[in-house]
């Protein structure tokens, strides 16, 4: 957007994005928990992949 002088909002990132919640899992004592916080990622939405080749992070 920047080369063509344009300025984003949250509307196009919306728009574009998706957030992608990844869990804290660890093993205590033998089972594994979840804990209360997580990584969130922000992915491409799938059906615009094609317009993004290059991916800035993985799936995980």
């Amino acid at each position: 957007m920047r080369v063509d002088n344009l300025r984003a909002s949250a509307r196009h990132i919306t728009s574009l994005n998706f957030a992608s919640c990844q869990p804290k899992l660890v093993t205590d004592e033998g089972e594994t928990k979840s804990l209360n916080f997580a990584s969130v990622n922000f992915q491409v939405r799938p059906g615009l992949a094609e317009y993004f080749p290059a991916r800035a992070t993985s799936d995980r």
